[in-house]
């Protein structure tokens, strides 16, 4: 299952266009002034998000979207007379981590909810209810840099297996969706800067600095020590758990018990 980009409550306007070298040409820009990104927002509403383009040596490109322009994907955007490239990530991150190719239009949020929940449905036996929450979820992770406040998810079941299902099934559907497991709070740490990944953890280390560190993800303006240097974290969380967390200092979290399913998960 391809994922898909979410960009706004509303169709996006006019066809794609790809691998255009310069999408502002009102000013030059020196190629070595170009800016890593791994997404960007602008006051005027234009969005630049990290994706997949196999044309690419390094597979990534960016896409720039504006509901009043034709969207763009180029291995070089250039906006408000500046230019940005797609961050530089290490060849394992890159594996692991899901990017959709491109963005399509909609028929409207509500459908688009209706449609999320019916393929949570079809490949889990979760109750109608935890479908909506995680459905829930899938949009929250793309929209971590617009929301106030962190958007978590606890899934539990003794079976392993129970939860690393709903766990590959949030990789096909979740913003820059990045699987991991056994994750400590120095394994954080050495997630790359600019990146906003949707964690999705399978049995997190139970450490208490593990435990605080997840609890500080996604709270924008807050910045984690990294080496020297501080890096800021803002992607959706989602953890894996054999019994129920019971960590207050996690703050409000979605929490569903998973139970087994029928169809195999997408990958």
């Amino acid at each position: 299952m391809a994922p898909f980009l979410c960009l706004a409550p509303f169709p996006m306007r006019g066809p794609l266009r790809r691998n255009s070298p310069n999408t502002d040409r009102k000013r030059p820009v020196a190629a070595e002034s170009a800016i890593p990104t791994g997404g960007q927002i602008f006051a005027d509403g234009t969005i630049i998000k990290l994706v997949e383009d196999p044309g690419q040596a390094n597979g990534l490109a960016l896409l720039k979207w504006h509901h009043r322009r034709k969207a763009v994907v180029s291995a070089r955007i250039v906006h408000g007379g500046r230019a940005y490239v797609p961050l530089t990530l290490d060849p394992s991150v890159r594996r692991a981590l899901r990017l959709p190719s491109h963005c399509q239009a909609f028929n409207s949020t509500a459908t688009l909810f209706e449609q999320l929940v019916a393929v949570i449905s079809r490949f889990t036996d979760l109750a109608e209810h935890f479908c909506h929450l995680l459905a829930a979820f899938v949009f929250a992770s793309w929209l971590t840099d617009c929301l106030p406040v962190p958007v978590k998810l606890s899934l539990w079941s003794p079976a392993a297996t129970d939860g690393a299902r709903i766990l590959r099934l949030l990789h096909a559907l979740c913003r820059q969706a990045l699987l991991l497991a056994g994750t400590s709070a120095p394994d954080l740490r050495l997630l790359p800067d600019g990146l906003q990944p949707t964690l999705l953890i399978f049995r997190p280390a139970a450490s208490r600095r593990t435990i605080e560190t997840l609890a500080t993800c996604g709270w924008r303006g807050f910045h984690m020590a990294r080496a020297g240097h501080l890096g800021e974290f803002l992607g959706s969380v989602a953890l894996s758990t054999d019994a129920p967390l019971n960590e207050p200092i996690l703050g409000p979290m979605i929490e569903i018990p998973v139970v087994p399913a029928g169809d195999p998960c997408p990958t």
